[in-house]
C-alpha cells in the first residue's frame, strides 16, 4: 500500500512538473511572439551588463544581424561611446540616453531606455531595455534649427541692408537741398544755375536707384545691392561728387582740397555705387571735422595698375579698436 501510494505521488510530481514545464513554454513563446511583434528594439543583459536576448527590431534598427553577447555597443558611434558607457555603469537605476550609431556605414540616432531586474528578494538579475530608431526625427530637429538660423540670419541681413539703405537716401538730400537754395538766388540760365541743376540730376539718379534696390524684395531677403558695373572714368565721376557735397563743406567753414588727381583713371564698376561710396566719406568728413579744418583727397596711380583714392581729414577720427 506504501508502494502505491508512493508511486501516485511520483505520479503526481511528474504531471506537476510536466504542466510547469509547459507553463513555461508557453510563457517563453507568448514572451517570444510579444518580443518580435514589437514596434520597437528590446534587449535584456544579465547582471555583467552582456546582452543575452536581442529581438528582430533590434536587429533591423542595428542594419544587420547580430548576435546576442553585447555587440551592440560596438554599433554605437565612437564619439558617443563615452556617454553609452556611462548609462551601461548604472545598473541599479533607470537610464535613458540618446546617442548615434553606425549602421552599415551610415549614421543614425537610437533612443535607449533600460531598466534594471531584480528576483523577489532584491538580487539583481539583469536589465530590460528598448531601442527606437529616432533619425527621422533628429533629422528634423536639424532641419528646424537650421531653417530657423537661416530665417534669423535673413532678418539680420534684411535690418543690415534696411540701416545702409536709409543712410544712403539721406546722402544725396544735402545736395539737392543746397542745390535748390542756390536756384532761390542765381540768375535762370547762369552758369551757377546750370551747375545746381546738374547736381540736382545727378543725386535724383542717385536717390532713384536706391528707392529701387529699397523696393526689390529679393534684394532684402538676401541682403545684397545689385550691381551695373560699366566703364568708369573714376577722375569725372569724384570731381562731379565732390561738387556735389561742396557747399555742405562751405556752410561748414571746412576747407575741402582736392589733389593731386591723374588727367584720367579708367575703371571697371557701378559708377552709381561708387559715387555713394565717396558721397559717404564726404558726408562722414563733414560731420566729424570741426569748423577750420581740412579734407584731402586724390588719387595714386600705382606701379601694379591699380588705384589708390586717399581720403585724409582733420577731424576726430574712428577709433582702431573699431575698425
Amino acid at each position: 500500500m506504501a508502494e502505491r501510494a508512493a508511486a501516485g505521488d511520483v505520479e503526481r510530481l511528474r504531471t506537476e512538473a510536466e504542466a510547469a514545464a509547459r507553463l513555461v513554454r508557453e510563457s517563453e513563446e507568448r514572451f517570444r511572439i510579444l518580443g518580435e511583434k514589437a514596434p520597437v528594439g528590446l534587449f535584456l543583459t544579465n547582471r555583467q551588463g552582456d546582452v543575452t536576448y536581442l529581438n528582430q527590431q533590434i536587429r533591423r534598427i542595428l542594419g544587420r544581424s547580430l548576435e546576442a553577447g553585447g555587440r551592440v555597443f560596438d554599433r554605437v558611434h565612437p564619439d558617443d561611446r563615452a556617454l553609452v558607457q556611462a548609462h551601461r555603469e548604472q545598473p541599479l537605476d533607470d537610464t535613458e540616453a540618446e546617442f548615434r550609431l553606425l549602421v552599415d556605414g551610415e549614421v543614425r540616432w537610437g533612443r535607449a531606455r533600460a531598466n534594471p531586474l531584480f528576483t523577489d528578494s532584491g538580487e539583481l538579475l539583469g536589465s530590460v531595455g528598448a531601442v527606437e530608431d529616432v533619425t527621422d526625427r533628429k533629422q528634423a530637429e536639424a532641419e528646424r534649427d537650421r531653417l530657423h538660423a537661416a530665417l534669423q540670419e535673413a532678418d539680420r541681413r534684411k535690418d543690415e541692408f534696411l540701416a545702409t539703405l536709409s543712410h544712403e537716401l539721406r546722402n544725396p538730400l544735402a545736395p539737392i537741398r543746397n542745390s535748390l537754395s542756390v536756384l532761390d538766388h542765381a540768375a535762370p540760365g547762369s552758369e551757377e544755375a546750370q551747375r545746381a541743376k546738374a547736381v540736382i540730376e545727378r543725386q535724383v539718379g542717385h536717390l532713384t536707384r536706391l528707392v529701387e534696390d529699397l523696393l526689390d524684395v529679393t534684394r532684402i531677403v538676401r541682403g545684397k545691392i545689385a550691381l551695373q558695373p560699366a566703364r568708369v572714368e573714376l577722375v569725372e565721376l569724384l570731381r562731379h561728387t565732390v561738387e556735389d557735397f561742396r557747399s555742405a563743406f562751405a556752410k561748414r567753414g571746412i576747407n575741402l582740397a582736392l589733389g593731386p588727381l591723374p588727367p584720367e583713371a579708367w575703371v571697371s564698376g557701378d559708377p552709381t555705387r561708387l559715387a555713394q561710396v565717396f558721397g559717404n566719406l564726404l558726408d562722414n568728413s563733414a560731420k566729424f571735422t570741426p569748423r577750420g579744418g581740412t579734407v584731402d583727397i586724390a588719387i595714386d596711380l600705382q606701379a601694379s595698375r591699380q588705384l589708390a583714392l586717399r581720403f585724409s581729414d582733420s577731424g576726430v577720427g574712428i577709433d582702431p579698436l573699431v575698425l
